[in-house]
């Protein structure tokens, strides 16, 4: 089992940016390790 979240550096994928009044928070999403149900479209 790899664990991409362990190596930032490296990792690829969509970025989320949290500002906040003590500056930003940047988080490294992972698409292939999240559930699948959150992969699809809700109506």
């Amino acid at each position: 089992m790899t664990l991409p979240q362990l190596d930032l550096a490296n990792a690829n994928g969509p970025v989320a940016t949290i500002k906040t009044n003590h500056g930003d928070i940047e988080i490294q999403l992972f698409p292939d390790q999240a559930p699948k149900r959150l992969k699809t479209s809700r109506p």
